[in-house]
């Protein structure tokens, strides 16, 4: 069964979304090392 993913793009993300997104980054792919907030700028 396919599941719907909604995606969204801002030009001007929030701290606290730039925030999650990268824990959430670091939680689900550790084997690829860590991810850092500038790499969304």
């Amino acid at each position: 069964m396919k599941s719907s993913v909604n995606i969204q793009y801002t030009s001007t993300p929030s701290s606290e979304d730039i925030d999650f997104l990268t824990q959430k980054i670091n939680q689900e792919t550790p084997e690829f090392g860590e991810a850092h907030p500038l790499h969304f700028l």
